[in-house]
């Protein structure tokens, strides 16, 4: 296996036979499977990584770590190639538009980054340290690609958006962020490899299920009447206390463990919230400043 390459069509339709995916995930598994993607066994990783997509080349790999294995669940190997695959059909249109949909989306991309990068100096202390630590705005490249392979990123953009728009008295970016999962799921869909015999009704659902997962965000669902859910939490803290130099620099590193990725999904457990999780830390670390924080001021 070592050195061997092989598709992730291939791959995904294996996973899919074996029952490797759970049900609220096998819909966007079988739409993955459309994709040819060449996935790579063996490469020289860090100890302990089991997936990576490289895409700097004429087209994006995905390199698996054979020697991993056997070492995670295939839960976790089914939800890890929908994340690479993913993120690889991102960069690659990109990297190398070739039709319509891929250029009108490069575009849209390109505008709605520089925006939002723009705006998010009239953001709150907390939503700019936020933005800060994420990965997802170094540039415009990463930006696309962490929104449509991470859950979280996209939740964190929503709620960007969401705040710049607050600001503002309108809906304009949030309207900008859903017509880029529009536009992508349009680019995905002309990259795709249909059977011959494929209906009409195919394509559509195809593209329906995709733009499901990537408006599958809480602040979409609330129709943006309320912040995120970590909002909430900041929302119930003293304005003295989010403003404290010791909670910023909490908040940093908590940041930093919720851009993890595969955030939800631990190796050879059951779907688990991360996103939880770092609520709750926050939580205590609001509660563990109330005092100490408000006797100094």
């Amino acid at each position: 296996m070592n050195g061997e390459t092989v598709s992730s069509s291939d791959i995904m339709t294996e996973m899919l036979a074996n029952g490797v995916f759970h049900s609220i995930d096998r819909d966007l598994a079988r739409v993955l499977s459309l994709h040819d993607v060449p996935v790579r066994f063996g490469y020289d990783m860090k100890n302990g990584e089991f997936a990576k997509t490289v895409t700097d080349g004429p087209a994006s790999v995905i390199f698996i770590n054979p020697e991993e294995l056997n070492q995670v669940s295939k839960g976790y190997a089914g939800v890890t190639m929908m994340h690479e695959l993913v993120h690889a059909v991102t960069v690659d249109i990109i990297n190398h538009p070739k039709t319509q949909a891929d250029f009108a989306f490069v575009e849209a991309n390109k505008n709605l980054f520089n925006s939002i990068c723009k705006n998010i100096k009239h953001l709150d202390v907390h939503s700019r340290n936020v933005a800060d630590g994420m990965y997802a705005l170094a540039n415009e490249k990463e930006f696309a690609a962490c929104f449509a392979s991470d859950r979280l990123v996209r939740d964190q953009i929503f709620g960007i958006a969401d705040k710049i728009d607050r600001i503002n008295h309108n809906n304009n970016f949030t309207s900008r962020v859903k017509k880029i999962v529009n536009l992508l799921s349009k680019a995905f869909l002309r990259r795709a490899v249909f059977k011959e015999n494929s209906l009409l009704k195919d394509v559509e659902q195809y593209q329906k299920i995709l733009t499901d997962y990537l408006l599958d965000s809480p602040i979409i669902e609330r129709g943006n009447v309320e912040g995120s859910k970590l909002n909430k939490v900041y929302a119930q803290a003293d304005k003295k206390i989010l403003n404290h130099e010791d909670f910023i620099e909490s908040m940093k590193t908590l940041e930093k463990m919720a851009e993890v990725e595969q955030n939800y999904i631990r190796r050879g457990n059951v779907q688990v919230s991360q996103f939880e999780e770092v609520e709750n830390m926050i939580k205590t670390r609001i509660n563990a400043l109330k005092t100490s924080v408000l006797d100094q001021v």
